[in-house]
């Protein structure tokens, strides 16, 4: 697995792993097992999945709190991870938790990638 510290970094690792669609099943294998209503193609460019994703997390925080949580939780987001976040700033720590996100996603992708024996 390559070294991840950043979104740019992912993005890269992903593509050089060629596990983007992958990456992409699994978020949407992870909002439907916590009964979101969300779908992204897996045409999406990087850029635009994290935008969006962002965003939803923010709606998810902001409307439905509990989902969020439950997201976070299906996910399997470190919680010593999240309160590592020092952010005083609310878009930088909402930026901070979606990396996180697309982060363990990769995680898992990559993981099945390597590891399974399907």
């Amino acid at each position: 697995m390559l070294p991840i510290k950043n979104t740019n970094d992912l993005q890269k690792a992903l593509k050089e792993e060629m596990l983007y669609t992958a990456f992409i099943n699994q978020i949407n294998k992870d909002f439907y097992l916590t009964n979101i209503d969300v779908r992204f193609k897996t045409d999406i460019a990087f850029e635009d999945l994290k935008e969006s994703v962002r965003d939803f997390l923010v709606r998810l925080i902001e409307n439905e709190y509990d989902s969020y949580l439950n997201l976070i939780y299906r996910v399997d987001i470190s919680e010593k991870e999240l309160k590592n976040i020092n952010e005083t700033n609310l878009i930088n720590t909402i930026n901070q938790i979606t990396y996180l996100f697309l982060k363990r996603e990769y995680q898992k992708v990559w993981i099945k990638a390597h590891y399974s024996t399907e």
